[in-house]
């Protein structure tokens, strides 16, 4: 017996027109200054302006969650010898995953037109800022 595997990948070679995911930061730059003049230029899926501006948001904002989850971290591993270790790996855990949620929630709302792309997809980020600053400040004023 023999088994014939059919692939269609004209989709995914070279085949029509980009999607916004795979267009360099350069080519995202282009195609929002042709969506600003007027221009309609061709998009692989349900792509058009609001999905470039998604694009170029996210791959300015996703990177600085790195430094801000960091950040977290330090009041995060300020805890009280008696709650355990656990405790602060499980809080972090939990606001990464919250995290991650409220990007991707952030991403598919400017993708669909919804919000635009600063709201969205940096959203999560200022929230993840104004909660390390809080717990900094009060971290500061207990151990004083």
């Amino acid at each position: 017996s023999k088994l014939t595997l059919v692939a269609d990948l004209s989709e995914d070679i070279g085949g029509g027109a980009p999607r916004g995911r795979d267009l360099t930061f350069s080519k995202l730059l282009e195609y929002r200054a042709r969506f600003s003049a007027g221009e309609e230029p061709e998009l692989r899926g349900d792509g058009g302006a609001s999905t470039i501006d998604a694009q170029i948001h996210r791959r300015v904002a996703f990177p600085m969650a790195s430094v801000l989850l960091g950040i977290l971290a330090v009041p995060l591993g300020m805890r009280p010898v008696r709650s355990g270790r656990s405790a602060g790996a499980i809080t972090a855990i939990g606001v990464m995953g919250l995290y991650w949620c409220m990007f991707q929630a952030g991403e598919l709302a400017t993708e669909a037109g919804i919000v635009p792309g600063w709201l969205g997809l940096w959203a999560p980020n200022l929230l993840v800022a104004a909660l390390s600053v809080y717990l900094l400040r009060r971290s500061m004023f207990i151990d004083s």
